[in-house]
Parts: structure tokens; C-alpha cells; sequence
């Protein structure tokens, strides 16, 4: 599996054997590549969605959440850190 980081698609055309997908680069340039599969995972708005003909029915996500990768050097022991509103907590 080949994951294409700052990457956007940008046009897809799917034929019974292979899917044709056009990239556009973090500099601006395009790309075409042959997939024998695309996965969308960039939302409700996925162009992979939209061109399969599949619908979002759900509904937006009321909490606020966050998502972070984190690199950590030194020594490590196990603890539990929250993230609220109203600040860290351990």
C-alpha cells in the first residue's frame, strides 16, 4: 500500500479492472496513477465517496475531540493525561 501524504484527489475514473486517479501535489502539480482500489479517507466530502455514489447520512459530531501524534524521547513510565476545556489534567 502506497499512502500518498498532502495529497489531493482530484479526479477518479473507475473501469472494471482498475481505477484511474488524478493527484494534486502540495506544490501544485498533478500526477495520474493506476490503482487496482482507492480508499477515501477524507471525510463526508470524499471525492471517492461522491464518485462511488455513496451518501453520508449521518449527522455532525457535537464534542469538540482532539487527535494527535506525538513523538517522545527519554525515559518513559505510563500515565494518564485528559485534555478538557478547561485545560490538562494528570
Amino acid at each position: 500500500m502506497d499512502i500518498q501524504w498532502n495529497t489531493e484527489s482530484i479526479a477518479i475514473e473507475q473501469y472494471p479492472d482498475y481505477v484511474d486517479v488524478t493527484l494534486r501535489q502540495l506544490d501544485g502539480s498533478t500526477r495520474r496513477l493506476r490503482a487496482v482500489w482507492v480508499a477515501g479517507c477524507d471525510g463526508s466530502h470524499s471525492l471517492v465517496l461522491e464518485k462511488s455514489g455513496i451518501t453520508f447520512s449521518g449527522a455532525p459530531y457535537e464534542h469538540v475531540f482532539f487527535v494527535a501524534d506525538t513523538e517522545a524521547t527519554g525515559t518513559m513510565k505510563p500515565v494518564k493525561s485528559y485534555l478538557t476545556t478547561i485545560g490538562c489534567s494528570t
